[in-house]
């Protein structure tokens, strides 16, 4: 009878203590961190970007992005924890810090011989003064008799607007001028095109396109600025988010 009290206490000692550590279990699984999303908002002049933002966003724990689309006139004042831009800035009070720089390169396809222009030369292509290539007066298009095929991007893209704010001419004046919505788009149609010429994020251009050298202008006014705006003032995690994608920029 004594052994049989003894086993029976023991019994109940190992339900209450197998319940304490079910608890236990159940506690630990329910508590799991949330993670946090930032929204961010990137245009297509940028679009090169979006793999370091996501290598520097990985490399914060239980961070993830959700993309809202590019600024426009209707989205301007939607809040966004990242807002992206080149060349321009928007009309708030929040924080705002530049990342580094791009450098704009005049690219044209590989099979024009042409190696250099003059800033005047290619304001007069954008302008549609100058509509062939054998027009150009210093020789090197000699039997080269493409027609000139622009390439421009949309009136609101910030390399666009800064390409018109140096003296090129709107594409909305030249109707010949072809619309791409991208760099990478505007590559695309170059490779195409054996008279296409165009304007590209330097860090963009490879083999497949040919850089020319452009003479009359200083190569600091053929760079523009990456800004980021913050819906508040980063700290921790998103502080670390900008700091990474900063040197990875540069």
């Amino acid at each position: 009878m004594f052994f049989r009290k003894i086993f029976i206490l023991l019994s109940v000692v190992f339900l209450l203590t197998g319940c304490s550590s079910q608890q236990a279990e159940t506690n630990l699984t329910t508590t799991a961190v949330i993670p946090e999303i930032w929204d961010i908002s990137i245009p297509p002049d940028l679009d090169w970007l979006r793999p370091i933002l996501n290598t520097c966003a990985q490399a914060e724990d239980n961070v993830g992005l959700i993309e809202a689309g590019p600024p426009s006139a209707d989205a301007d004042n939607r809040p966004v924890d990242f807002r992206f831009l080149i060349g321009d800035t928007l009309s708030s009070n929040n924080p705002l810090f530049n990342l580094g720089s791009e450098h704009l390169a005049v690219i044209v396809h590989p099979d024009n011989p042409l190696t250099e222009l003059t800033w005047q030369e290619l304001v007069n292509i954008q302008a549609g003064v100058i509509t062939n290539w054998n027009a150009i007066s210093n020789g090197q298009t000699d039997g080269f008799s493409e027609a000139v095929v622009i390439f421009n991007y949309p009136a609101n893209s910030g390399i666009q607007m800064v390409m018109d704010s140096l003296g090129t001419v709107n594409q909305r004046t030249n109707y010949s001028a072809l619309l791409a919505p991208g760099p990478y788009e505007l590559m695309t149609g170059i490779k195409m095109e054996v008279g296409g010429i165009g304007i590209l994020p330097e860090r963009l251009v490879d083999e497949s396109v040919k850089q020319l050298v452009i003479s009359g202008i200083e190569k600091q006014d053929f760079a523009l600025p990456i800004l980021v705006e913050t819906k508040t003032e980063p700290v921790g995690s998103a502080l670390n988010f900008l700091l990474c994608v900063q040197n990875k920029i540069k």
